[in-house]
């Protein structure tokens, strides 16, 4: 699968931006946006991948079968 790598803009109200330092097989993001949002992974070298994302209220959780370091936005 080819990767490409996009730009999205800076946190908003109804967006949440979480930066995942470490690299991680579990992404776990505290957010306080409204409603479920839609998640797009992009890894240290800004290319957009793909993984496992469960939704709970205020919370989603990304599971990977490797450790990625990136950014998750939520929107």
């Amino acid at each position: 699968m080819a990767s490409r790598t996009i730009t999205i803009p800076a946190t908003t109200d109804l967006a949440h931006e979480h930066n995942q330092t470490v690299p991680a097989t579990t992404w776990t993001i505290t957010h306080t946006l409204p409603f479920e949002p839609s998640v797009t992974l992009v890894d240290s070298s800004g290319a957009e991948f793909f993984a496992d994302v469960h939704h709970t209220t205020g919370t989603v959780t990304v599971t990977l079968a490797a450790a990625v370091a990136g950014t998750a936005y939520l929107s």
